[in-house]
């Protein structure tokens, strides 16, 4: 039997899911799509993998990348069609002829589940060594090098009726980086959709230094990051502040909006400004789309940054605009003037309140 590059297509896209895990061991399931950081594969969500009736379609949100099985396997293994077609049907079980399919795919399909258990067994326990870093640290962070760094930033915790649950300090928080431990704020990240004893997800920390003239900074350098997170939060997010009805995510009040923003201290900033707002922060530009919300939430307001029309950003951000759309809600988005700086944080410290 012969077979046409049409007829490997179609059976690429039967087996699309295989294939996403034969491919991206870390991909993590979202809805109708799954997630993984980039074409090399890391935890994140930035590449999009659609399931159901787009099977076969994916598309890089931090790049120009997108297209159909064959460009998927073109990408990620640098080859041109012919060797696409090549891998495609060994990746089939057709290479020794169409009798040995169900066999080769019977193979393939238990070397994928394996991967995928090993795959899930490492992300379990970086999600454990996560949460016992947010364990450890103190959880009133009054007077700390967190509260000062805060302070650097114009957020004034004592202005607020409580200091946020997701909030603490880590006075030595090791940073793999530098191969050194520093000082930390930490913040949980959690999915309420989750069992209860799996909502923690990852720990955002913060690595902070003492600069004799500007007091508590957060590290940072081309080589160095000074902010990391340990885990995967896709779909996860920081729960900074519970608004008016100050209920759980869970218990909302039906028709209550939701603030969401990129970076904790954009969402600490709304807390302060406007206390009867729920807010959340979704860690990154990519997760704004994946963040979990319950079916009563009202309106999704995004913030959003000023990015000086930086295509990626904007392609990121139309992503999460989209996805809330898709999801059935009313989005609006919230930005701030220009001239005041990059975020709401900038805008606060402009003066502005």
């Amino acid at each position: 039997m012969k077979y046409n590059s049409a007829d490997i297509k179609a059976m690429l896209e039967q087996h699309w899911e295989t294939l996403i895990k034969e491919i991206f061991p870390l991909a993590q399931r979202h809805g109708g799509y799954y997630c993984v950081g980039s074409l090399d594969g890391e935890a994140g969500s930035s590449l999009v993998l659609w399931t159901g009736q787009r099977a076969g379609a994916w598309k890089d949100y931090n790049g120009s990348a997108q297209g159909d099985a064959f460009n998927l396997i073109q990408e990620v293994y640098g080859l041109d069609f012919p060797a696409s077609i090549e891998w495609a049907t060994g990746f089939l079980g057709m290479s020794g002829g169409p009798e040995n399919f169900e066999v080769k795919r019977k193979e393939a399909a238990k070397a994928s589940k394996k991967r995928n258990e090993t795959a899930t067994a490492q992300n379990e326990e970086n999600r454990v060594k996560a949460e016992k870093i947010w364990l450890h640290g103190n959880k009133f962070i009054k007077g700390s090098p967190a509260d000062a760094y805060l302070q650097g930033r114009g957020i004034d915790l004592r202005r607020m009726k409580k200091q946020p649950g997701a909030l603490r300090y880590h006075p030595e928080c090791w940073h793999h980086q530098s191969r050194s431990a520093h000082p930390a704020m930490v913040l949980a990240v959690t999915d309420p959709s989750k069992p209860v004893g799996q909502r923690f997800r990852a720990v955002h920390k913060t690595y902070l230094k003492k600069d004799d003239r500007k007091g508590w900074l957060r590290i940072g350098s081309s080589e160095i990051k000074g902010k990391l997170v340990k885990g995967l939060y896709v779909g996860a997010s920081i729960p900074i502040w519970r608004g008016t009805s100050g209920k759980t995510l869970v218990d909302m009040p039906k028709g209550e909006p939701v603030y969401i923003t990129e970076g904790p201290e954009d969402a600490f900033t709304l807390a302060l400004v406007n206390p009867n707002a729920r807010v959340l922060c979704a860690v990154s530009l990519a997760n704004l789309a994946n963040v979990w919300l319950p079916p009563q939430v009202g309106d999704v307001v995004l913030l959003k940054d000023n990015d000086w029309d930086n295509p990626k950003a904007e392609a990121g951000f139309q992503r999460a605009i989209d996805a809330h759309q898709e999801a059935g809600r009313i989005v609006r988005v919230m930005t701030v003037p220009r001239k005041s700086g990059k975020d709401v944080n900038d805008w606060l410290n402009e003066g502005n309140e």
